[in-house]
C-alpha cells in the first residue's frame, strides 16, 4: 500500500538541468539591473545546481551555450505531461503567485499559502491591466506582476556518425529543462507537441530538434 500524496505520483526522473534562451540577469550595480539577461542570439545557456553536471555538460557541448541540441521526451506520453506553462510571479525566487492567466491556482502572502481547486479559484487581478498599469503596480509593491512561465521537460541525447543514437552523459540520470517566459516559444511549443501527438499518439521517446 502506496504512502498517500507520495507514493502515487506519475513516474519522473529528477531535474538536473536547466537551459535558458538568455544570458543571465543583471546583478544590483550592473548596467540593466532589474530587466531580463541579454538575447543570446538563438543561443541555449545550460545551468545546473551540480558542477559535476556543468563540467560533463561542457565536455561534451565545449560551453554552457549552445545553438541546437537533440532530446527526446522520456517521461510523458501527452503534451501536458512534457510540457506545462502557467503565469507565475516570484519574490527572492519564491513562488507567489500562479494562475492560468485568468484564475488563480496558487498564492503565498506573507507565511501564509493557498492551492485553489475548480470552482473556488478566485479571478487573477493582473488579469485586466495594461502594462502601465502593471508597471505602477511593480512600482508601487516591488513585486513582479505574473508573466508567462514555460517547462519543456526532456533528456538530452547524441547521434554517433553511424546514426545510432545515445543519451548524453552528464553524470547523473535525469531530465533537462527547458525554461522560457516568452510567450510566443509557449504557443510554437504547444502547437508542435499537439501536431506531432495528434499525428503519432504519443511523444515517448520521440527525438526532436531544437
Amino acid at each position: 500500500m502506496p504512502i498517500r500524496s507520495l507514493q502515487n505520483r506519475a513516474p519522473s526522473l529528477p531535474i538536473i538541468g536547466t537551459l535558458r534562451k538568455g544570458s543571465p540577469k543583471p546583478k544590483q550595480g550592473e548596467k540593466g539591473f532589474g530587466g531580463p539577461g541579454r538575447d543570446l542570439n538563438e543561443a541555449f545557456r545550460f545551468t545546473s545546481e551540480s558542477a559535476d553536471v556543468v563540467a560533463a555538460f561542457e565536455k561534451v557541448f565545449g560551453s554552457t551555450e549552445v545553438s541546437t541540441f537533440q532530446a527526446v521526451f522520456y517521461g510523458g506520453e501527452t503534451p501536458e505531461d512534457c510540457f506545462d506553462a502557467w503565469h507565475e510571479s516570484y519574490s527572492a525566487a519564491q513562488l507567489t503567485h500562479r494562475c492560468d492567466g485568468e484564475y488563480v491556482v496558487y498564492e503565498e502572502s506573507g507565511n501564509t499559502s493557498k492551492t485553489y481547486s475548480n470552482g473556488s479559484r478566485p479571478k487573477c487581478i493582473f488579469a485586466t491591466m495594461t502594462p502601465a498599469q502593471k508597471a505602477a503596480y511593480k512600482e508601487k509593491t516591488g513585486l513582479e506582476p505574473c508573466k508567462p512561465t514555460g517547462r519543456l521537460k526532456m533528456v538530452l541525447v547524441q547521434t554517433s556518425v553511424d546514426g545510432r543514437m545515445s543519451v548524453v552523459n552528464l553524470g547523473r540520470i535525469g531530465q533537462i529543462l527547458f525554461l522560457t517566459t516568452s510567450k510566443w516559444d509557449i504557443v510554437r511549443v504547444t502547437q508542435a507537441l499537439d501536431a506531432y501527438y495528434r499525428n503519432n499518439g504519443t511523444l515517448k521517446g520521440s527525438p526532436f530538434i531544437m
